[in-house]
């Protein structure tokens, strides 16, 4: 890497030695993944649930008007029970975050009723409804791509004010220390979603110390070239419906995930 002939090719030549690394050690494995669960379900609770599903099977098989009697008391107590402990559970869990907006807004979303964000099946584009997925993709690129410009249109552009004022002072960057890049590596929130290069921002906390170096070295190559890998400027985009017509284009907003180098 320290060899290579451009920012680009010093990029791939780290980036292939990160994936090949971790999938030696961290392979991908498909797992089942069990339902969210409830903070707030106690081994009473669980005990009360089970005796409930235990009495409403003898009731379906006895029939009798005692059996569905002791189903129904104990279906009622169960959901009484249920009720209290998703209350006080919040009550505290909010009490408690009274003063972290963030984690309050996070605890407070969880009792809110989800809003669909799922796309279409189709969309109109041209006057024309396409549905396959390369052309739907075309569609979005090319309203994503040209709604700064069709908007720019809309403004009158009078020219740049005259300043004059002298600039006595020449700025140049810094080198980038090694330390430095540790530092913002072993502080990267391990939750955001990795780019198009595929390392996550997990194996760049853990391995923090060892990939330090090699970044800082692509960092200042890239500052003393003046150039920028091609990878670090693609993004995944994806379209995120707002309101209105599915159909169109103009009623999503595109939310980008770019690469967390």
């Amino acid at each position: 890497m320290l060899t290579a002939d451009s920012v680009d090719c010093a990029w791939t030549v780290f980036k292939s030695f990160v994936l090949q690394i971790t999938d030696m050690h961290a392979p991908l494995k498909e797992c089942k993944v069990r339902g969210h669960t409830i903070p707030w379900l106690t081994d009473e609770l669980r005990e009360a649930m089970y005796k409930r599903d235990h009495l409403r099977r003898l009731a379906s098989r006895a029939k009798t008007a005692d059996a569905y009697s002791q189903f129904r008391n104990q279906r009622n107590k169960t959901r009484d029970m249920l009720r209290t402990a998703k209350r006080e559970y919040y009550e505290t869990v909010i009490n408690d975050s009274v003063k972290k907006p963030k984690t309050l807004w996070a605890n407070l979303k969880t009792l809110l009723p989800k809003s669909s964000n799922s796309g279409t099946q189709s969309l109109l584009t041209g006057g024309k409804e396409v549905s396959d997925p390369q052309s739907m993709a075309d569609a979005f690129n090319e309203f994503f791509t040209n709604v700064g410009k069709d908007l720019a249109k809309k403004f009158k552009f009078t020219g740049f004010p005259d300043i004059k004022t002298t600039c006595t002072e020449r700025f140049r960057f810094k080198p980038i220390g090694v330390h430095e890049v540790c530092k913002i590596l072993k502080g990267l929130n391990v939750s955001k979603a990795q780019g198009a290069d595929g390392i996550s921002g997990r194996v760049l906390k853990s391995a923090a110390k060892e990939l330090s170096f090699p970044l800082a070295t692509i960092f200042n190559y890239s500052l003393l070239t003046g150039t920028i890998p091609g990878e670090w400027k693609e993004a995944l985009v994806s379209p995120v419906f707002k309101d209105g017509d599915r159909q169109d284009t103009s009623n999503y907003r595109p939310i980008s995930v770019i690469p967390l180098v």
